[in-house]
């Protein structure tokens, strides 16, 4: 009897054990250079400020039983390896259609579903404040003659391009800031949550009419599809609870007093 007991709780401890280890693996590719306050740059993915991508990704781990292991590579690298399958998630990254051809966003009636997003933000200009930029906030096209700034790889960039805007990309904030400060361009196209927090030291004015208002989603890999069919909605639906739990509410409080990643 004793040994039908035994044997009884050992099955049940090793189908306990077995539902409770991890059976997915999640390849998640993250550009290498800082973006704040969504991922810190390379080295620091173990510090106090790793970044918000990283709490989102514990948070999925958590909640999903799911082990992610992440890439750190440039955004164009990752765009390489995500439509290849040598990685399953990338990002975070707003739609686009030339991103679509590489991997999956959630989709909804033909378009990005924006209640699956991790986050939305938006792009507005930034000018001196002795020298404000006047937009109507009709049409990007309204921009063409301003010399505009923008992070390189930013959507933004290519929506601007595409209404006939000339834009000088930066690799950096700090180096775009610069150059506008030095009056070399007239304005700089970001996004709010990048700026907002050194804004007033720098004395920049901002056009209160946003360029683009745009959701930012983890973008899957078909190959990560056809594996796992269920596991991209569950991603995505995770990510949106995110920031409403308080595990997506304190990293955030964390980082909305800082100007930058110590």
């Amino acid at each position: 009897m004793r040994l039908k007991v035994s044997l009884a709780l050992g099955l049940v401890f090793a189908s306990a054990s077995l539902q409770a280890a991890p059976n997915v693996v999640v390849r998640w590719c993250l550009d290498d250079k800082p973006s704040f306050y969504f991922y810190n740059k390379v080295g620091t993915e173990k510090s106090e400020h790793p970044g918000l991508v990283f709490d989102l990704i514990e948070h999925l781990q958590s909640r999903l039983n799911v082990e992610i292991r992440v890439t750190r590579r440039p955004q164009s690298a990752c765009a390489v390896l995500l439509e290849k399958g040598e990685v399953d998630a990338a990002g975070l990254l707003s739609f686009t259609p030339e991103r679509e051809k590489v991997g999956l966003f959630p989709m909804k009636s033909g378009e990005a579903d924006g209640d699956r997003a991790v986050i939305r933000t938006s792009y507005f200009l930034y000018a001196p404040r002795e020298k404000p930029l006047d937009w109507d906030g009709k049409s990007l096209a309204g921009l063409k003659g301003k010399r505009l700034g923008a992070i390189d790889g930013y959507s933004i960039v290519h929506d601007l391009e595409a209404a006939g805007v000339k834009v000088e990309t930066f690799k950096s904030l700090d180096g775009m800031i610069t150059r506008l400060q030095k009056n070399d361009i007239d304005a700089v196209a970001v996004n709010n949550d990048m700026i907002n927090r050194i804004k007033e030291r720098i004395q920049l004015q901002m056009n209160d009419k946003p360029l683009k208002t745009k959701d930012y989603f983890v973008q899957l890999s078909r190959v990560f599809q056809e594996k796992y069919p269920t596991m991209p909605d569950a991603i995505w639906k995770e990510s949106a609870r995110f920031l409403k739990s308080p595990q997506g509410q304190t990293p955030v409080s964390k980082y909305e007093k800082l100007e930058d990643f110590p």
